[in-house]
């Protein structure tokens, strides 16, 4: 309205006509029209501004949306987990009251237990205070018994040293005397003996004087002559040894005790000795087979050792060659595959030093015959010629290698036989 008043006040005002032609309020109209479009321009870039804003903020809210009901159903999940918890929750609550309720249970019978314990204990010490009591009666009765004996035995111990140092006294005054005897009698023995030696010697004599007056005198005055004085004496002697026997018999008896002493000390002693040499033998047997077991322990350990060298020299024998042969056959084939390559690409190569060569031979007889080679042609023919030396020194390489790892088998060979000849012979 404001616009159209505004028209109005201009048209009245300006009487001149437009130059392009036409009224006044055509040109206003037109003006109008202009201002109207570039308004609805104005408003259609501000519709799309605001619809893509809009937009944004649609998918943004789209997004919250979505993020709020992914969190809605993470609350219901979260609310049933805890709804699932609670009832588990609940259920062990349960199960814990039924297990206080059995505690209680349990702790009145621990109670009624203990009571019932203190009840036995208590008469158990009672009967057992009793038991002391009475044990101390019977120690205080054992122990005046004890008193009595010892002192018994006291008094009979002495007694008994009393009697045995009498005994000792007596038993030495008696060997003593026992000796003193033994020694007169020996003395008197040989002062008897010595005299019973002169008289035979003087019977002897006597004999003699006799036998030569027998022989000196005639039978019949022989017959009248008494027997010998060495045969009297013979009969005489005999009994007078008995009487000498007889007398002699107690110092003979304690000598034989004495002897008997002597050799059952020597018996004890031989009995220790032999314990001795018993535990020494022993000692020396258990020695020898500890010996003997290490040496056989040794022995297996020097068999197995000797058997795994002998697994190891077959191995030898047999896996080392064929193992050999067959790395030699991989490195011949794989020197045939080589030398088939490289023959191969000299074949390609002097080929093509053909081809070349024929071409340029025609061009230059076309052309000019005194031409130039050629310096690609040149390069080509000094390649053909440098793969043909490496050629020729692979193949003395190849030799080289065959014949080094001939004397290699060969060397290993006569090195096994050696080893294995050695270890038979040991």
């Amino acid at each position: 309205m404001v616009a159209s008043n505004k028209t109005t006040a201009s048209t009245s005002r300006a009487v001149k006509p437009h130059i392009l032609g036409g009224s006044n309020n055509l040109v206003a109209e037109r003006h109008r029209r202009e201002k109207a479009e570039e308004a609805l321009q104005m408003t259609r870039q501000n519709l799309r501004t605001v619809a893509q804003d809009l937009t944004l903020q649609v998918q943004k809210l789209a997004q919250a949306v979505e993020a709020l009901q992914v969190e809605k159903r993470h609350r219901l999940q979260l609310d049933e987990a805890s709804q699932e918890l609670l009832e588990t929750l609940q259920e062990q609550i349960n199960e814990v009251d039924k297990r206080q309720e059995q505690c209680c249970v349990v702790d009145c019978r621990i109670e009624n237990a203990v009571k019932l314990l203190d009840e036995q204990s208590t008469a158990d010490r009672f009967e057992l205070r009793e038991l002391v009591s009475r044990l101390h009666e019977v120690q205080d009765e054992q122990a005046t018994e004890i008193r009595l004996l010892h002192q018994e035995l006291v008094a009979s111990k002495d007694f008994i040293t009393q009697r045995l140092n009498a005994i000792e006294d007596a038993m030495t005054s008696v060997r003593s005397e026992i000796a003193r005897g033994s020694e007169q009698i020996h003395a008197t023995m040989q002062s008897h003996a010595g005299k019973i030696d002169e008289l035979d010697e003087k019977l002897f004599a006597l004999d003699k004087e006799l036998l030569k007056l027998k022989l000196a005198l005639p039978v019949s005055v022989k017959a009248q002559i008494p027997v010998l004085f060495t045969d009297q004496r013979s009969g005489t002697g005999a009994t007078g040894r008995m009487d000498a026997i007889q007398n002699g018999d107690l110092a003979v008896t304690f000598r034989l005790q004495e002897l008997a002493t002597d050799l059952e000390t020597v018996k004890a002693d031989s009995i220790a000795y032999r314990s001795a040499d018993r535990k020494q033998f022993d000692a020396l047997t258990n020695r020898m087979r500890e010996a003997a077991k290490s040496h056989l322990a040794l022995k297996k350990e020097v068999e197995t050792r000797l058997q795994d060298m002998r697994v190891c020299y077959d191995q030898m024998i047999t896996r080392i060659p064929s193992e050999l042969s067959k790395r030699v056959q991989k490195a011949q084939t794989a020197w045939d595959d080589e030398i088939e390559t490289l023959k191969a690409s000299v074949l390609n190569l002097e080929a093509f030093y053909n081809v070349q060569k024929r071409k340029e031979s025609t061009a230059a007889f076309n052309s000019h015959p005194s031409m130039m080679v050629d310096p690609e042609q040149q390069k080509l023919l000094e390649r053909v010629k440098s793969l043909q030396k490496e050629v020729n020194s692979l193949r003395e390489e190849h030799d080289s290698h065959l014949t080094r790892l001939d004397a290699d088998l060969l060397g290993l060979y006569d090195w096994t036989r050696d080893k294995v000849a050695s270890i038979r012979s040991h």
